[in-house]
């Protein structure tokens, strides 16, 4: 395009010069027609700009990272005059349209237009625009090039992926959570109710009883005492969404990931995590795993959702010390997080922790004596590392 208006420009110093010399009707025309020529350039990008139409849809209602979605483009010529040269620019940093080769210039006859049918994969869990971005027209010497950005975007609301893996590498969910189901003697404040002719003296808690002036014991629902417990954080430390929305769509995959597994193996799942305050979510079949892979695909993180205030909300919760098993899914782990994995530890609960982060480095002098730990980056793929 630089050369085009350089030639041009070359063309017209030629022109000027001729007339300045000689004059004539021959001279003087080649020098208005290489005048008029940017004029007519000019004349041609208005006229397609104003006159150019393109729709785009998705088909569905709701869309899953890196499934394909149908995707529905039309560009439209319906003038009596050609679209010399267009170029389609995507959306590419967070999804990617199959098929399109964005590269391309399309010339448009009158009447006619591109019609196509792909589809559109989106690789991250979140709220995002795709599809079409851009419209580069040039024209029809191609001396000059307009860019238009689309003024009604394609905003998509994308939920995570669910992975059904039949066995994991990183955690043995039977082996992990074999904990005694009377080794309470200690816990703080676990669940409890009055004591009842016929319960076990080992069930007695003797610190809720001392405080209610009457023998309490600790409770031994099945559900609760065979559950495994995760602690899902919800802390963004980046407004970045290139660094952001990956490592929140792993968090998110990981969590549901191992909530479907245990459900496999009739484990059920209670996780917990910080919304505006602390939330919980008890999973024990597939209709309540269907609502919290709802709840899920909607959860905000936010860079006041603190990870040590919701291990401060949990370090006395009697659910947390009523599982079998804890897993930490976490973007960064925290002195908080080590006290709690102690503590759980002493109580002789199985503990686990996943660390979602693209700088391992961190993490390399903690002794693997003390902490169960998998590092995961934001790319990682769960059905082979997992």
């Amino acid at each position: 395009m630089r050369r085009n208006r350089l030639f041009v420009l070359a063309l017209w110093i030629l022109s000027l010069v001729g007339i300045s010399i000689s004059g004539g009707p021959v001279t003087y025309g080649f020098f208005y027609a290489v005048t008029l020529i940017p004029i007519i350039s000019l004349i041609n990008i208005a006229a397609v700009v104003s006159q150019y139409r393109i729709h785009q849809t998705l088909e569905g209602k709701y869309f899953t990272s890196n499934e394909p979605i149908p995707f529905n483009f039309t560009l439209q010529n319906e003038t009596f005059f050609t679209f010399p040269s267009l170029r389609l620019k995507f959306y590419t940093t967070f999804s990617t349209v199959n098929d399109f080769d964005d590269t391309k210039e399309f010339e448009i006859l009158p009447d006619t237009g591109i019609k196509k049918r792909t589809t559109l994969v989106c690789k991250y869990r979140g709220v995002y625009e795709v599809g079409y971005k851009q419209l580069e027209v040039r024209d029809c010497f191609h001396l000059f090039c307009i860019k238009i950005k689309n003024p009604e975007t394609l905003k998509v609301n994308i939920r995570p992926k669910l992975f059904d893996l039949d066995s994991l590498k990183t955690l043995s969910i039977s082996k992990l959570s074999k904990a005694s189901s009377y080794n309470f003697s200690e816990y703080p404040d676990v669940l409890t109710r009055e004591y009842q002719e016929g319960d076990s003296p080992k069930l007695i808690n003797w610190k809720q009883s001392a405080r209610q002036q009457k023998l309490m014991v600790r409770s031994m629902i099945g559900d609760i005492q065979q559950s495994v417990s995760i602690i899902l954080g919800s802390q963004r430390d980046s407004m970045d969404n290139k660094v952001f929305l990956p490592l929140e769509n792993k968090l998110l995959e990981i969590a549901l990931a191992l909530t479907n597994h245990c459900l496999k193996k009739s484990t059920p799942v209670n996780i917990f995590y910080k919304q505006d305050e602390l939330h919980s979510y008890f999973v024990q079949d597939s209709i309540s795993f269907q609502s919290f892979y709802d709840e899920l695909s909607i959860m905000q993180f936010s860079t006041g959702y603190q990870n040590d205030d919701t291990i401060y909300l949990l370090s006395e919760n009697p659910a947390l010390f009523n599982s079998k098993l804890v897993i930490f899914i976490l973007p960064k782990w925290t002195v908080a997080d080590q006290v709690l994995m102690e503590k759980l530890q002493k109580y002789n609960i199985g503990t686990k922790a996943y660390i979602v982060c693209d700088s391992q480095s961190d993490y390399t002098q903690i002794p693997q004596s003390q902490i169960d730990l998998t590092l995961l980056t934001s790319g990682a793929k769960l059905e082979e590392e997992l």
